[in-house]
């Protein structure tokens, strides 16, 4: 039986971040809010905080007494979300009986969530697009790692206290190809006595993991020969500490063994600070942010799939600008604008019949118009202008019945963008999002059809340098904060 290196592995996530960390003038900030006195939380708040300083994060620590109240502490992390020096927040564990534990780490700013667990955190896990991955499921997947066993289509069992870390820890070993099954301990070890069907599973996994909190519960019995163990149990008895696992009835069975202490554990601060990092270089790209309003007017397109979201980020777009005192038209197309703009919504709702190719001169025509009376005028008095939909989407729709080399002729004239979003969702999240907003779709919402059009979106990316694709299936949080960083790049110095 080999023994994983714990202190090991987290000595080299540690020294890989003291080294980046080192490159930045404002350093990653952690605040860890502790509640109470118990000794063992205080042992693992004072060994975060020495990490912490080893790798050049600002460590805050919030000491309450026991009885402070549930609202106080609420109060503190609302501000603390608002804190631009602190870019994660941790509240240690176990708390009073009294708190509502998932009211607590629900309040946490998800983009501030330095342990992952954030209900948002965990949907974006679900989605395959984590923003970070939870510390603790985290350390045990770098645990198993560190074997270097080929881990595609192995089989896991989790042995755990509580369904959500069960399904959690599931996640992120699925992520690497690693079928997974946990079992809660009430459920499969009743009287002293496991149940059979947990042995019939625990026999055969070539992957086991218990996090139970009870000392030496796990014997070689249950076990399969050669497999990988990992240990992620903790029980403080006097002076000792203690795992989940019998370390001298399995090793003559098991391949690997992640002992307790020096296992998991010093892992798991490592992936904290990790994460703080992590979080702190997305939260960078908020302190990077410039003042808009020192350039000139900037012309702005949303483009995208119906369904992907261009709308509502063209909004929350025109508010930040707002917000920095640039005067901003929000403006789209078709512009329902007589007599050209309502006419083509009257073509699109069917109710008068043109050919394919008098519909884009018709857009060409609104757009004409559109440029203008609204885009030009609006430039010129120093507003900045942002359109929702542009000739981008004609040409990308139009081109399903008309040529497309004729369509960019026929729209050659029109004055250029300086930027133009392309938000990038696939076309079955399109038509989900459609369905739960306005339930109606219309007679081209259609999932080939769709297709199609996005083959022609990236046709059109390729063929103007003013197209920026930005993945729009990411939380509206975390697509607002993509573009913005995108127009830093763009008007940046």
């Amino acid at each position: 039986m080999k023994l994983i290196n714990g202190k090991k592995i987290a000595q080299k996530i540690k020294r890989n971040l003291q080294k980046k960390i080192k490159k930045f003038k404002r350093k990653p900030g952690l605040a860890v809010i502790l509640i109470g006195q118990r000794a063992d939380s205080k042992l693992y708040v004072s060994l975060k905080e020495k990490a912490a300083q080893e790798v050049g994060i600002k460590f805050k620590k919030y000491h309450w007494p026991k009885n402070v109240s549930q609202e106080r502490v609420i109060k503190l992390i609302k501000e603390l979300n608002k804190d631009r020096e602190i870019d994660g927040i941790i509240v240690q564990h176990p708390l009073p009986s009294n708190f509502d534990e998932q009211k607590i780490i629900q309040t946490i700013d998800p983009q501030k969530d330095a342990d992952g667990f954030h209900l948002e955190n965990i949907r974006l896990l679900e989605r395959k697009q984590p923003r970070i991955l939870p510390v603790f499921p985290e350390a045990i997947l770098r645990a198993i790692e560190s074997t270097r066993e080929n881990l595609v289509g192995k089989q896991a069992v989790i042995l755990a206290n509580s369904r959500f870390f069960g399904r959690v820890l599931k996640l992120v070993l699925n992520e690497k190809k690693i079928t997974a099954q946990y079992f809660l301990l009430k459920d499969c070890f009743k009287n002293n006595r496991w149940s059979k069907n947990f042995l019939r599973k625990s026999q055969k996994a070539d992957i086991f993991i218990s996090a139970v909190g009870q000392p030496k519960l796990i014997t070689k019995e249950i076990l399969k020969k050669g497999a990988i163990v990992i240990d992620g149990g903790i029980t403080k008895k006097k002076k000792k500490v203690l795992g989940d696992i019998d370390k001298d009835s399995v090793k003559e069975k098991i391949a690997y063994l992640s002992p307790v202490p020096g296992g998991v554990g010093p892992i798991t601060v490592a992936l904290l600070l990790n994460n703080v990092y992590k979080l702190y270089l997305k939260n960078k790209r908020k302190d990077n942010y410039f003042q808009f309003s020192s350039l000139s007017p900037k012309f702005i397109a949303f483009e995208g799939l119906d369904g992907s979201g261009q709308t509502t980020q063209a909004k929350l777009l025109k508010k930040y600008l707002e917000e920095q005192g640039i005067k901003v038209v929000l403006t789209k197309e078709p512009t329902d604008k007589p007599p050209i703009g309502n006419l083509i919504r009257r073509v699109l709702q069917h109710k008068i019949k043109v050919s394919p190719g008098t519909l884009q001169l018709l857009f060409c025509a609104d757009r004409y118009e559109h440029l203008e009376r609204i885009i030009k005028p609006a430039l010129k008095k120093g507003y900045w202008v942002i359109t929702d939909r542009y000739l981008y989407s004609t040409l990308a729709y139009g081109a399903l019945n008309s040529d497309l080399d004729w369509l960019v002729a026929i729209n050659q004239i029109f004055l250029k963008p300086d930027i133009v979003f392309l938000l990038k969702v696939r076309p079955e999240v399109c038509l989900k999002r459609i369905d739960q907003s306005r339930g109606k779709r219309e007679f081209f919402e259609k999932e080939n059809i769709l297709r199609e059009v996005w083959q022609f979106y990236q046709n059109l990316a390729r063929r103007f340098p003013e197209i920026v694709i930005v993945d729009g299936e990411k939380s509206i949080k975390d697509v607002f904060q993509d573009l913005v960083f995108k127009l830093r790049e763009k008007f940046g110095k």
